[in-house]
């Protein structure tokens, strides 16, 4: 078993702490992100919508279905 060390978890916390703040907190880039799809149409929302909402149910299908698969090729 892998144990990481102190240092390790301090620049692990630091990479997805300034990533959250790039993702989440950056104003500026969300104001961005607002101009950018605020002249968008009806059915385009409709359509990102659901293009997202496949993303999301893949995204916890695909992983399930793989762990399925690979359980019966390599029974235990």
């Amino acid at each position: 078993m892998i144990v990481p060390t102190k240092i390790e978890l301090v620049i692990f916390a630091i990479f997805f702490l300034a990533l959250h703040y790039v993702l989440f907190y950056n104003k500026e880039k969300w104001e961005e992100y607002f101009k950018e799809f605020e002249n968008e149409t009806n059915e385009e929302r409709r359509k990102g919508t659901i293009k997202v909402m496949g993303y999301y149910i893949g995204n916890i299908l695909i992983p399930i279905l793989m762990m399925v698969v690979v359980s019966e090729l390599f029974p235990q």
